[in-house]
């Protein structure tokens, strides 16, 4: 039975999410690992005797994005996963907006894999995951879907503007992507957002992203 256990990042509160099911193994998958004091992360992931199998990534901004090296030091055999325009953007710190919050910023390696070269689906134990591409916060923004579950980043946060400002961000796309959220009603969707708490998808009004 699949897990998902949802914790803030901080110093800024962004969400973090690890998704698993012991009936299938110990390892994990990891959306969007954000803290700068990781110790949060490292605590669930001793508690529930968790191995990170991937790190999955919505987008490039460093509050999402920012415990990713210490993880991967921990757990070299872990694959990090985004999109295409999102891993060009992690290894720069001024790209990831790092350096603007404290003047040092820092850098990611590049994602192991792409979600382009997975042809946007992934097969992890008995679960099929697909990755949405979803601009509009930013160019690379994708959503992650796991059956009923979707992982959507700072693409859909509840009862708030969707924030097109920061570069790569474009009111026009994310007029898409909500007309393609419009076509994932009917699903039954939890939505798990990048900030604030779940809602469900058909309960929502999205007109509220814009």
């Amino acid at each position: 039975m699949l897990e998902i256990i949802q914790i803030k990042n901080n110093p800024l509160t962004s969400n973090c999410f690890f998704v698993f099911d012991k009936q299938c193994g110990n390892g994990c998958l990891l959306i969007d690992p954000g803290s700068e004091d990781d110790r949060n992360i490292f605590s669930v992931i001793q508690n529930k005797q968790l191995t990170v199998d991937y790190i999955f990534l919505t987008h490039e901004h460093f509050d999402h994005i920012w415990s990713v090296n210490a993880l991967l030091k921990m757990f070299p055999k872990a694959l990090l996963v985004c999109s295409k325009d999102c891993g060009e953007k992690i290894v720069d710190r001024k790209k990831n907006c790092s350096l603007f919050y404290n003047q040092i910023g820092f850098e990611l390696p590049k994602p192991s894999v792409t979600t382009e070269e997975l042809s946007n689906t992934l097969q992890w134990y008995n679960y099929k995951i697909k990755f949405i591409y979803t601009p509009g916060h930013s160019f690379g923004s994708i959503c992650i879907q796991i059956n009923e579950n979707l992982f959507t980043g700072d693409t859909l946060i509840p009862n708030k503007k969707t924030i097109t400002r920061l570069p790569g961000g474009s009111v026009d796309a994310l007029k898409e992507t909500i007309n393609d959220f419009q076509s994932l009603k009917g699903q039954n969707l939890i939505i798990y957002p990048g900030h604030k708490d779940i809602v469900f998808l058909d309960e929502y009004d999205l007109t509220k992203m814009l």
